[in-house]
């Protein structure tokens, strides 16, 4: 869950950064959390499911991720497109941007509150 905060946290630095320093600073964060978010991803669904699922079920995890990933920019083309009209470009850029952070860090969040608090698949 603190990789997911600090995710969002250097996505907000760069996104409303009004000095290059203060982006940079996002970068790190975000690269920081980022690494670290792909590493513990795959040890947590590898101890999700006994031995003989592992396979699948990492497969499962990574093609999700690859469909997040085509997904994304969609969605925030999407946002981009409909709120210029109203906000003008640069708001609704950083909104949009924002916006989609902060939905996967809620939901990468609560997905590992349900994930340590629910008993071992096979039991």
């Amino acid at each position: 869950i603190g990789a997911n905060a600090c995710f969002l946290a250097g996505t907000v630095a760069v996104v409303f950064a009004p000095y290059l320093a203060v982006a940079l600073v996002g970068v790190v964060f975000v690269g920081a959390a980022f690494g670290l978010m792909l590493s513990l991803y795959r040890s947590i669904v590898t101890q999700l499911v006994p031995r003989s699922h592992r396979g699948g079920a990492v497969s499962a995890a990574e093609s999700f991720g690859r469909v997040m990933d085509t997904l994304t920019p969609v969605v925030i083309g999407s946002a981009l497109a409909l709120g210029t009209a109203t906000l003008g470009f640069q708001q609704a850029l950083q909104l949009s941007l924002v916006g989609v952070v902060g939905v996967g860090t809620v939901m990468g969040s609560l997905a590992l509150v349900v994930v340590r608090t629910s008993p071992p698949l096979g039991t």
